[in-house]
């Protein structure tokens, strides 16, 4: 019915699995038949090359490459751990996000290696974790961009929250910037050199670099499956001073 290089079973209690083709690549998965359509219930996992990055991802930078994902549908939701990877030409990416009836909870925790073209330093690994509740972060986030930690947090509302630090004294850096947020508002932003003992104010920029990791890096690849799932959009959201 499919071709010869798809395959379609009965599993039982309505159930089938498909192995075969799928938007430019190869997916397995189990599902439910019902008078809408098909229902994913069950493992899924997908591996393509190229052409799907024009087909599957939203806004994706990528042309090349071959990317992975796969986890488990539960009547038509995600749940549990999902695992996403592309690799290409001088890059990786790697993604992890826990999901309970379709919606981030859990943990989120993104590494990228290689080519950054623009966020944070080219050829060296980026890393983000942060913590999500009802599809939104809550909790710490941490990262490391090249040599620099990050370190952050976001109250019960997804709002900013606290002291957020980027860098750390060396022999080589011996400045530290800081960001001071109380429930979505920016309260100071400022630098510390700890050679000197000087502060200097300075225009806010860790949340812009957290946002941009999220929206350019993990969203190509959470988007790359939307099948009945709330994909987050990727914004953290501030209040107006």
């Amino acid at each position: 019915m499919f071709g010869r290089w798809s395959l379609v079973r009965r599993v039982g209690k309505g159930r089938f699995s498909y192995a075969g083709p799928y938007h430019g690549g190869h997916a397995s998965y189990v599902y439910l038949e019902t008078p809408s359509g098909r229902v994913y219930d069950g493992p899924f996992s997908f591996s393509g090359g190229s052409m799907t990055a024009r087909t599957l991802f939203f806004n994706s930078p990528y042309d090349d490459g071959i990317i992975k994902f796969g986890g488990r549908y539960s009547r038509g939701r995600k749940t549990g751990r999902w695992k996403y990877q592309r690799r290409g030409r001088g890059y990786s990416r790697r993604l992890m996000v826990d999901y309970v009836d379709g919606i981030p909870e859990g943990t989120a925790c993104y590494i990228g290696r290689g080519n950054t073209y623009g966020i944070g330093p080219r050829s060296r690994t980026v890393m983000l974790t942060l913590s999500m509740a009802g599809g939104k972060p809550v909790g710490p986030i941490s990262g490391r961009f090249g040599d620099c930690p990050f370190s952050g947090q976001c109250d019960a509302d997804g709002y900013p929250d606290g002291m957020w630090v980027y860098g750390s004294t060396s022999r080589k850096r011996t400045s530290v910037d800081y960001e001071h947020w109380e429930h979505g508002k920016l309260l100071e932003s400022y630098t510390l050199d700890f050679s000197t003992g000087h502060r200097s104010e300075k225009a806010p920029s860790m949340l812009a670099m957290v946002k941009d990791i999220i929206c350019e890096e993990c969203m190509p690849l959470v988007n790359s499956v939307r099948r009945n799932a709330a994909v987050w959009d990727g914004d953290i959201k501030v209040k107006e001073a």
